[in-house]
């Protein structure tokens, strides 16, 4: 399995789901910087309560083999940055 560096997206309950444009792809396996995808689901239910039901997470991954005209990619900001970010000036 190869080594995790990084994320490709995040998601938290009352967010807004990731709908990327026509057009444009995360690049995923092969050669791209993520060779491997990972899918965590992480519950929260504090109050123990029985009647609590998972709607339906998950995540719906669409294939193609025809380049994107443009990548998408993801920056995280915060205390522990998982990489070095830099914004080169313009």
């Amino acid at each position: 399995m190869p080594e995790v560096t990084g994320f490709v997206w995040g998601w938290a309950v009352g967010g807004n789901p990731l709908d990327i444009p026509d057009g444009m792809a995360a690049s995923l396996g092969g050669t791209s910087d993520a060779p491997a995808v990972l899918l965590q689901i992480h519950y929260d239910n504090p109050l123990e309560k029985k009647d609590v039901v998972d709607p339906g997470s998950g995540i719906r991954v669409h294939y193609t083999t025809t380049p994107p005209t443009q990548t998408v990619s993801v920056m995280g900001i915060g205390a522990a940055p998982i990489a070095n970010w830099e914004i080169p000036p313009q």
